[in-house]
């Protein structure tokens, strides 16, 4: 069953460009986070629906997403 990580990535659309993650850095609540800086920053709307996938890919909002770091997250579909 796929983790509703919707708020987490809520936190991190809402946060300043350059807030820190308040979560641990390898966390699905960490990756959720990230996935809503990049959603602002790259002039995307803001999550309605995230949870997790399979590794390392977040269900964002209706698109398929990978995070490597904080500074690398791809959309795969």
């Amino acid at each position: 069953m796929a983790t509703d990580l919707t708020a987490q990535a809520i936190e991190g659309y809402e946060a300043a460009a350059d807030a820190k993650c308040p979560y641990l850095w390898s966390s699905p609540a960490a990756m959720a986070w990230h996935a809503g800086q990049w959603l602002k920053a790259t002039g995307r709307s803001a999550p309605r629906i995230v949870r997790t996938s399979r590794g390392y890919g977040l269900r964002v909002n209706d698109m398929l997403v990978r995070w490597r770091d904080d500074d690398s997250i791809e959309q795969v579909s």
